[in-house]
């Protein structure tokens, strides 16, 4: 895995930089799939009723057989009450009294579980869940990019287009903040008015874009500065061409979104990168300059 480092400005003159500064942030790994040679991996699929403790009584006959669950998740997540909740769970059983196909014998014997599918690894030592798809999130789709794909995507575009393909990036990234913006107004719209932009930082924070801290908004005079910590797209620019600004997609993200925000055309400059050596990127938003 390639990591990104991420910063917080918590100087104590920024409230904001205060309140963005939680106590304890590190990356959050999504397990999709699992590689660890030695190791006898699997997935367990568990339907559970849905009422309080049936997630424990499966957790404590994994527990009791000395599995070491790796992650545990529950694929239906729903304020509204359902009648089963289901699990994911990849387990390794190395260590463990009991193998995957007497673990699953033991949980299908559990008065709240009403169905248990497991899986094997489909290569040696390597388990993917596959009965899962598409990936959701918010009721939405969207699709997972490492880092290496996103690299590849952004660079190409730069060394094959050029100064034009800094522009596509641009143009591209102000499309998507403007149809972002709406997307937050209709899924978001009991609360979206006035917290349009704490639902950007938010989101932007847990989608994996970077963390962002919008320092000012003025709606009066329609400018903003913003800052982002860890941003990807910037990462790669670290990578490569180190001691210059980098931020095309993102800059053309917040143009767009604030654009939406102040209604009335805006253009994002970077100011700050950590593609050119400082601890954070920075972005004044203006007005775009009439023809």
């Amino acid at each position: 895995m390639e990591d990104l480092l991420f910063a917080v400005d918590s100087s104590p003159h920024n409230d904001r930089a205060q309140a963005c500064a939680e106590p304890l942030v590190r990356p959050i790994e999504i397990t999709r799939a699992l590689f660890a040679p030695g190791r006898n991996l699997g997935i367990l699929q568990v339907g559970v009723k849905n009422r309080p403790g049936s997630i424990s009584k499966v957790t404590d006959v994994i527990s009791r057989a000395s599995v070491n669950v790796i992650q545990l998740m529950i694929t239906n997540p729903s304020i509204e009450k359902t009648a089963t909740v289901e699990l994911l769970i990849f387990v390794d059983t190395t260590d463990a009294a009991l193998d995957l196909e007497e673990l699953t014998s033991q949980l299908k014997s559990i008065d709240v579980v009403e169905v248990v599918t497991m899986l094997k690894p489909q290569l040696p030592n390597f388990i993917a869940d596959t009965s899962y798809f598409p990936t959701q999130m918010l009721g939405e789709r969207f699709a997972i990019f490492r880092f290496p794909v996103l690299r590849a995507l952004v660079e190409t575009i730069r060394k094959m287009v050029g100064s034009a393909g800094v522009i596509a990036l641009y143009l591209e990234g102000q499309a998507m903040g403007r149809d972002l913006f709406d997307s937050y107004r209709t899924q978001f719209q009991e609360i979206v008015a006035g917290n349009d932009l704490r639902i950007f930082e938010l989101m932007g924070s847990a989608m994996g874009w970077a963390r962002f801290e919008i320092i000012n908004a003025n709606d009066e005079n329609k400018t903003a500065t913003v800052r982002a910590y860890d941003s990807w797209e910037c990462g790669i620019g670290r990578k490569t061409v180190a001691g210059k600004n980098y931020a095309q997609l993102l800059r053309g993200l917040l143009a767009g979104f604030f654009t939406r925000h102040f209604q009335t055309e805006m253009v994002a400059v970077e100011s700050k990168c950590v593609a050119a050596g400082d601890s954070y990127c920075e972005f004044n938003i203006t007005k775009a300059k009439e023809d």
